[in-house]
């Protein structure tokens, strides 16, 4: 027996520090098993994929071993929410049970975290605005109070205030700002660079590679990264490639030159005059919107239009540095401006050369505020694989990382050589635990009348509560549209209110029916909530469209078929993440209902079909009546 499997005996057995510690604890077999293969891992400095199924306990079962191992550990999952499990509930089990001396911190980005210096700007800006003011002494009351200045402790801030009291790296003055001792940021950042172990994000995880040099001490400087939910990497690393830039900032920007005007002393006629101009601009920008459509149809002329507004805010921007640069003493507000202008421009000239150069695919949305563009390489020579990045040992860790079985597709996308691979199967018996309903119709996803149909036929079958995942904010409006006309019980909308509050509301709810689009998909957790039927409207495919996913399939082998060997596994994949929804305990028993006749009829339909668990289906109202205890 190796050394890790006997130090872990000592907590995943059945008369172990867990089963003493938490009430309700289940021996499990696949979780422990799970445990070693981490442990083996970290021991051995090895980077290895490890797919653990849904009802494992896969976050204490990669805990415990962390904990032991004396190691300084990066831990990386998804999202913010399950950043707070692992660090408030898990990683805080296994400290206690594990070792006590072990220290633990928690890191998010700069926009969890109030900006000291733009909170004590704001109060002058909101001056006139009721709810603003009323708000803002909330936020202030809070700032004085929390130890953190995560603003997560607050729970729900309306987006314009919290637009308003955050920062972004590009923004942020660092030790130059005023407010650098008292920022919550950076104290957060110093107590992950001498924490034992770090929890951060994906998104965190990339920007320390390739954007915020802040965050690499803190996370880079580690033995060892595990990474929860590691399906999700390869998508945060293509966006990273990706430049984003729109005309938020210059809201602020000219709320600051009025400010600044007034911290001056007295009223200085250059600077009204620039902050007249800016203004202008930003009148310009929110008219921008006809311009573009006109030029909609002809790629020239829409990158000619968007070089225009770039080539605009350059030049204000470099006149508005050499006003500011003799006034830099004056006031400390003018410093930090004048700080903030150079990154800007650096951005904006590499943007506007790769639209002129056309060495990128491009796209843009239109915004209240202007158009937002997105510019992503058109080659793979931008895009690295995740493993190249440095030589720190790393193990992937998910539900879903293998179709079937088979982790190529994964490890093609963050590594070119072979990695080691292993499946562990969960504690679920979806045999008993699932039944499938084999909806009758086989309309096409593109009619008219799908989302109509879907509904119609779903309505009668389902039980009091109930999940419905859908591939589009349309179809779900759509749908909701239709249940509301139809269907008594409470709808729990996705956009309602914030995520957690909604589905702790489903969750107290006798009946009802929750619903979502993609972010549903994986991000979420409804243990408890009594679902007992889910329903799925599309396959989840993407869209070529989408220039980032474009980008990627030029960096592939010319051999290769970009349906088959991208789009087809990588909706397999999200299509395992929506069904793993359903079963979250061992006593849960849920019907299944998918709407795309294309899960059954397509060529490729035995792939998606095997990527799921295995369960009898039906097409008799009955049987899922008698499945469910109803008859």
């Amino acid at each position: 027996m190796l050394m890790e499997d006997k130090r872990l005996d000592a907590f995943f057995t059945s008369n172990g520090h867990l089963n003493k510690r938490l009430s309700g604890f289940r021996l499990r077999e696949a979780q422990q098993r799970f445990a070693v293969e981490v442990s083996s891992a970290l021991a051995r400095n090895e980077t290895r994929m490890v797919e653990a199924e849904t009802g494992i306990g896969k976050t204490l079962g990669y805990a415990i071993p962390i904990v032991l191992s004396d190691k300084r550990v990066v831990i990386s999952s998804y999202t913010k929410a399950l950043q707070d499990q692992i660090v408030n509930e898990d990683l805080k089990t296994a400290i206690e049970v594990a070792g006590p001396h072990r220290t633990v911190a928690i890191l998010k980005g700069r926009d969890n975290y109030v900006c000291v210096e733009k909170l004590k700007h704001l109060g002058p800006r909101a001056a006139g605005q009721p709810q603003l003011v009323r708000d803002l002494n909330l936020l202030n009351a809070w700032s004085y109070r929390t130890k953190t200045g995560d603003l997560s402790e607050i729970g729900t801030i309306q987006p314009e205030l919290k637009a308003q009291v955050t920062t972004t790296a590009e923004d942020c003055q660092g030790r130059h700002c005023s407010s650098f001792d008292r920022c919550p940021f950076f104290r957060a950042r110093d107590r992950a660079v001498s924490a034992d172990i770090v929890v951060v994000n994906h998104h965190l995880l990339v920007a320390s590679y390739f954007s915020d040099t802040a965050l690499r001490s803190a996370i880079l400087d580690r033995e060892f990264q595990l990474i929860d939910e590691a399906e999700h990497l390869p998508e945060i690393l293509r966006s990273a490639v990706m430049r984003r830039f729109d005309f938020s900032w210059l809201k602020d920007l000219i709320q600051d030159l009025a400010v600044a005007n007034k911290e001056v002393g007295s009223q200085d006629s250059v600077l009204i005059d620039i902050q007249q101009s800016f203004a202008d601009f930003s009148k310009k920008l929110s008219r921008s919107g006809l311009e573009m459509e006109s030029a909609s149809t002809d790629p020239a002329a829409i990158r000619e239009r968007l070089v225009d507004f770039l080539d605009s805010a350059e030049s204000l921007l470099l006149n508005l540095k050499s006003i500011l640069e003799p006034r830099q003493l004056q006031s400390r507000l003018v410093l930090k401006m004048l700080l903030s202008l150079t990154p800007r421009v650096e951005k904006i000239q590499m943007l506007a050369a790769d639209i002129e150069s056309q060495s990128a695919n491009l796209w843009y949305d239109l915004g209240a505020e202007g158009p937002v563009i997105y510019a992503a390489t058109q080659s793979g020579q931008g895009l690295p694989r995740y493993i190249d990045l440095d030589s720190t040992p790393k193990l992937f860790v998910s539900a879903t990382l293998s179709v079937a079985g088979d982790f190529t597709f994964f490890q093609n996308q963050i590594s070119e050589a072979p990695l080691l691979g292993l499946s562990i199967k969960g504690g679920f018996d979806y045999t008993q635990q699932v039944l499938g309903y084999r909806l009758g119709s086989d309309i096409a996803v593109d009619h008219d009348h799908f989302i109509s149909n879907l509904i119609e036929r779903v309505l009668p079958v389902l039980p009091s509560k109930t999940l419905m995942l859908f591939t589009s904010f349309q179809a779900l409006t759509e749908a909701e549209e239709l249940i509301r006309a139809r269907y008594s019980s409470e709808l729990f909308v996705q956009g309602d209110q914030a995520v957690g509050d909604l589905i702790e509301r489903f969750a107290g709810a006798g009946a009802g029916i929750l619903m979502g689009t993609r972010s549903f998909w994986q991000g979420i957790d409804v243990k408890n909530a009594g679902v007992e039927c889910l329903v799925i409207d599309k396959l989840p495919f993407l869209s070529r469209e989408d220039p980032v996913v474009s980008g990627y399939a030029q960096s592939l082998d010319v051999t290769q078929d970009w349906f088959t060997s991208f789009v087809l596994p990588d909706c397999a994949i999200r299509l395992r993440q929506g069904f793993g929804r359903l079963i979250r305990s061992e006593d849960d028993r849920a019907v299944f209902i998918i709407g795309d006749p294309r899960f059954w009829h397509a060529s490729y339909a035995d792939v998606l079909q095997r990527a799921l668990p295995s369960f009898q289906w039906t097409q008799a109202q009955s049987d899922v009546q008698q499945f469910l205890g109803k008859v």
